[in-house]
């Protein structure tokens, strides 16, 4: 086996170490709830015991393997294969689910689509720690994908040697290695995650749930221990609302605040401008709609906020109430959904940043007609972006639409149904929202898709987790020269 081999082996084998502790946080959440019996430990016990031991031999391969760690393309994309398919096991084995369902409670949860065909009471029949391990693997999905998007997928978007990201990395003195960035990631994560549990645990939330709740809002994955229906009083919809705000923010702008540099900058970035901006409008908007509709003036804030902030943050988190929204409010939650929140965050959807890019590219179309010789040039600030991240936001958008087409038919041919809830279903796990209208809104209506059904949304939520264009980048002949020219920069500077 070659070096290359070997290191991507390597790369794979060591995402058996938080796995092995995801089963054994959920193992003891079990003993700490007294639900120690065979049939609930058996489903942790058995991955918990095979991720440990591969993770072992991972010994064995560092002999061969260069002493630097690398994160590439291809490492990116197999760890988080095999993570999502060792991570179905405890749902397999439970018994409930079956192969397509426990594949696809996987996928929805790595991918913080948190999209499920059981509710909360089916899991909590298979332990506490079933639940809470149904959360958790969305808290580390949502870590997992930060990493690769500061890694990986910023440099598929723009190889220019002058991009934003780059200048962005510059100002808050970050150097982007994997140890550093695991770092300050994983710090900053930790750290929103455990100041909303302490908030909810201040509003007379369990332990339990205001950890499940904390870990599912803050990786914008929605489906919590109380499900994805959040009933409690506007107060905590206020505190969730900030919280999914921040999560939905790209981790940039919360790396470069807790720097002591740059932050101004930063805050004034053009992309987190619109951001905020659409925070501020999107609520505007839907209430307007609810409170045309002859719902009531504060009911229609209210709802019309919630919804609208937990749909474009792709968090997915709904509302009693929601599911009898006005079919215009309804669509421009589902367009909300599609446009998703700020590049490096970890909300889903297109994401602001291709969207102000086609937006520039309009503008300077127009500015062609009367300049036929004018150069366009995409900005960020200081930063200036190559002409490949304009065809990296065109292609993203051709491929989202092709893949809902594409979606939409086979789920016609087999299952039928309106169009509309058709629809809502591909945006929801193509955005990996996570929240449904129409027939799809309910677990029954997921429980009943048909298994293959239920694979196929999996390569949805998995192509929109990665952003449209990274599966996809892995097939062009251009990804191989890529990673390894990758891995070339790597060595020399170590």
């Amino acid at each position: 086996m070659d070096l290359d081999r070997t290191r991507i082996m390597l790369s794979v084998i060591r995402i058996n170490l938080p796995l092995s502790l995801l089963f054994a946080s959920a193992l003891l959440v079990d003993l700490i709830f007294g639900d120690i019996t065979i049939r609930n430990i058996l489903p942790l016990a058995v991955p918990l015991a095979i991720s440990a031991l591969l993770y072992l031999s991972s010994f064995l391969l560092r002999r061969r393997s260069a002493q630097e760690r690398t994160f590439d393309l291809f490492e990116g994309m197999l760890s988080f294969l095999y993570m999502a398919i060792i991570g179905s096991f405890p749902f397999l084995l439970s018994g409930t689910f079956g192969l397509a369902g426990s594949l696809f409670e996987s996928f929805a949860g790595f991918t913080t689509t948190g999209l499920s065909g059981h509710g909360p009471e089916v899991f909590m029949g298979a332990g506490a720690g079933m639940l809470f391990y149904r959360v958790a693997i969305q808290w580390f999905g949502g870590l997992f994908y930060l990493v690769t998007a500061f890694r990986v997928l910023s440099e598929i978007s723009d190889m220019a040697k002058r991009s934003a990201e780059r200048r962005i990395f510059v100002r808050m003195g970050l150097v982007p290695t994997l140890s550093n960035l695991l770092y300050n990631l994983t710090v900053v994560y930790s750290l929103f995650t455990i100041v909303l549990m302490l908030f909810l645990r201040i509003t007379g939330q369990s332990v339990y749930d205001s950890i499940c709740i904390s870990m599912s809002i803050v990786s914008t994955g929605g489906y919590s221990s109380t499900g994805i229906v959040l009933n409690a009083g506007p107060g905590l919809h206020l505190l969730i609302m900030a919280f999914m705000i921040w999560s939905g923010m790209g981790y940039h702008v919360h790396l470069s605040l807790l720097s002591a540099r740059n932050r101004r900058r930063t805050l004034l970035d053009p992309e987190n401008l619109i951001y905020l901006s659409m925070v501020v409008a999107s609520p505007l908007v839907i209430g307007a709609i609810l409170l045309l509709s002859g719902m009531p003036l504060g009911e229609s804030i209210w709802k019309g906020a919630f919804a609208s902030i937990s749909s474009m943050t792709t968090t997915g988190t709904s509302l009693e109430g929601i599911a009898s929204f006005p079919d215009p409010a309804k669509m421009a939650l589902l367009l909300l959904m599609l446009i998703g929140g700020s590049s490096l965050s970890v909300a889903s959807g297109f994401k602001v940043q291709r969207l102000l890019f086609l937006g520039s590219a309009l503008k300077g179309e127009v500015k062609k007609t009367a300049h036929p010789g004018l150069v366009l040039t995409l900005k960020r600030g200081e930063g200036t972006y190559s002409g490949r991240s304009l065809e990296s936001a065109g292609s993203a958008f051709a491929i989202m639409v092709l893949t809902i087409a594409i979606t939409a038919l086979i789920i016609l041919a087999f299952e039928g149904g309106d169009i509309f809830s058709v629809m809502s279903l591909i945006v929801t796990t193509i955005s990996n929202t996570g929240l449904c209208f129409g027939t799809y809104s309910t677990v029954e209506g997921i429980s009943a898709l048909n298994p293959l059904l239920k694979i196929a949304l999996s390569v949805v939520m998995f192509i929109g987790r990665f952003e449209l264009l990274l599966p996809l980048h892995l097939l062009a002949y251009r990804a191989y020269s890529f990673s390894y020219r990758s891995r070339s920069i790597l060595r020399r500077r170590g």
